[in-house]
């Protein structure tokens, strides 16, 4: 079986679990946005080369730890609906929650010999949270943010085949169109021809959702922001 074929495979199978998760349940949604945090945060401490485990795997629990918070503010449907607050403990405490991540990280990265640099490793973790884990949290918020009375997955799938858009198309017209290198140094294999074939797909999705799914907010904004977004 041919790489490409796999990840249409692999794409399908998971695209196809996410999104039927997400229009039978916010429970689906937010399942996605917890495993993308967690999963998402450990490849990136991996990618950074952290050498600490027990900072990391600290870092990791207080991500579990804060969308377990937010599952049980889930659970109760009354803080979730009500318009004028969302997530009473993520809201009230998680500056607090934040702070005492940072400080425990901070120790424990001192008590490790092999960790040379640990201001520097302590910065990293810190910006995982902020790069990985915020945007997931803010994301999950929009299902609830584009109808007020009750949940709505217009939003939330909505952002994702934007997304998903844009990966695909930039995939097939880099590997098809593409010639011209967009930025080797930060993505060696990125093309101008694969970089807005990604841009038309996203943006005539735009089009299309505004119609398809009107919510609070315009789809072709949307669409223009995450189309340059993926140029970096």
């Amino acid at each position: 079986m041919s790489n490409l074929l796999k990840r249409i495979l692999t794409g399908l199978v998971l695209g196809g679990i996410a999104i039927t998760g997400t229009i039978l349940s916010s429970w689906g949604a937010f399942t996605l946005c917890t495993l993308v945090s967690v999963i998402g945060l450990y490849e990136f401490y991996q990618i950074t080369g952290l050498k600490s485990k027990l900072a990391k795997s600290f870092f990791l629990l207080g991500t579990v730890f804060i969308w377990a918070a937010m599952g049980f503010e889930l659970a109760d449907d009354s803080s979730i609906v009500n318009g004028h607050h969302f997530y009473p403990f993520f809201k009230n405490h998680f500056v607090e929650v934040f702070a005492v991540l940072s400080s425990f990280g901070a120790i424990l990265l001192l008590f490790e010999k092999k960790v040379k640099k640990p201001a520097q490793e302590m910065g990293l973790m810190v910006m995982g949270i902020a790069y990985v884990v915020l945007p997931m949290i803010l994301y999950f918020k929009i299902p609830f943010m584009t109808k007020w009375s009750e949940y709505g997955f217009e939003g939330f799938l909505g952002i994702l085949f934007l997304t998903w858009s844009v990966d695909t198309a930039a995939y097939f017209g880099g590997r098809f169109l593409g010639k011209h290198k967009l930025w080797e140094r930060i993505s060696p294999k990125k093309t101008w021809e694969g970089s807005v074939s990604g841009a038309i797909a996203c943006i005539g999705l735009s089009v299309g959702l505004n119609y398809l799914w009107p919510v609070d907010f315009n789809w072709i904004v949307v669409g223009v922001i995450i189309a340059a977004v993926s140029y970096t």
